[in-house]
């Protein structure tokens, strides 16, 4: 809120010598003529990385009374071995197309610590939520690795009550239960080395994009992927840095901070260059390289580069409507762009290391 109230005020003051010394140049509509980018990985060895592919799924079979209630299949598989133990993470993340959320772990302690041993099945979505458990440590379920370092996990009728929460107290109730079997195996994906690889299949960078900004630093930006249309009002902002972006708006107090930030731009009278480039690895500092390693199986030592970079070429338009106020749109998860994957890797950097 501090940010927007800085540089609405900025823009009234900008806006007062424009008057005077004429208009700002970034104001009024643009659409995008080209687009390109990505986030990069460079290694100086060829080798196999974990890309999150995989083949097979765990199925779970939920029952009540021994009456099957539903079935779901998971996919996302996270394996982490380490001094105290093996800790295995199967998922399906409810989205547009899957309205249930579904996750299984297995927690398989070192010898001594076998009292602690346990699998967890959680189904849930944005209204409600259950946990299965056991406890007892008896799951059964074999882990192997090939030579590239990729998984394959087996498990078989692993069954899991359910728990809930009553009189501050947890309580298992044995009539329902869940069965956990499957099989599922890390697919690994090539990369030469010294050739810049993309590490994501679907970047997502829009077909079309129009931005209007206006003087007060209100705007609109229409942004076309494939069939779908989305329109959305923004806050925008040029830093005194000479940064540019902009923030995607609910309501006049609800704007997001997942909008791009360009710290490169060439501008005149009609046409906008914007580029963004972030060193990935710099974010990381001496981290990097075991980042590399635990996120996507990069071998210790091989990373070279690691950057996003994105470039758009805009011309100046017809001028459209200006909007004097930011139009209520209904809170709902947007198709996630570029620019929210490149803010979801830095999240990845700054959690790994303690971070908010």
């Amino acid at each position: 809120m501090k940010k927007i109230t800085f540089f609405t005020l900025l823009f009234l003051i900008v806006s007062c010598e424009d008057e005077k010394e004429g208009s700002n140049p970034f104001v009024g509509t643009w659409e995008m003529s080209s687009a390109s980018g990505g986030i990069y990985l460079i290694v100086n060895k060829t080798q196999v990385l974990k890309m999150g592919a995989t083949d097979g799924s765990i199925i779970a079979t939920t029952y009540n009374n021994q009456n099957i209630l539903d079935t779901y299949s998971m996919n996302e598989l996270q394996i982490n071995e380490n001094m105290d133990g093996v800790f295995i993470d199967v998922r399906k993340f409810y989205n547009d197309n899957l309205s249930t959320g579904v996750e299984y772990y297995i927690r398989d302690y070192v010898s001594s610590l076998d009292n602690y041993d346990e699998s967890r099945f959680y189904l849930g979505n944005m209204n409600e939520y259950y946990e299965f458990v056991n406890e007892s440590g008896n799951f059964n379920y074999t882990l192997k690795v090939d030579s590239d370092g990729m998984y394959t996990l087996s498990v078989v009728q692993d069954t899991l009550y359910r728990q809930t929460f009553i009189n501050f107290d947890n309580v298992i109730d044995s009539t329902r239960y869940v069965l956990v079997s499957g099989a599922l195996k890390e697919v690994g994906t090539p990369i030469q080395a010294g050739a810049a690889f993309s590490m994501e299949d679907d970047i997502d960078l829009p077909s079309s994009l129009t931005l209007t900004l206006n003087d007060d630093s209100t705007g609109f930006v229409e942004e076309v992927f494939d069939d779908m249309r989305v329109s959305t009002s923004i806050r925008w902002f040029l830093y005194p840095d000479s940064t540019f972006g902009w923030n995607y708006c609910y309501t006049m107090n609800d704007c997001s901070e997942d909008g791009p930030i360009f710290n490169q731009y060439e501008i005149n009278e009609n046409s906008l260059v914007l580029g963004l480039y972030q060193d990935m690895c710099e974010e990381m500092g001496p981290y990097c390289d075991d980042m590399m390693n635990s996120t996507y199986g990069v071998e210790i030592g091989t990373t070279e580069s690691y950057w996003a970079e994105i470039n758009v070429a805009m011309e100046r338009t017809e001028n459209k409507k200006r909007l004097t106020s930011i139009e209520t749109l209904k809170k709902k998860p947007r198709r996630e762009s570029i620019f929210q994957k490149i803010n979801r890797q830095k999240q990845i950097i700054h959690k790994s290391r303690g971070e908010k």
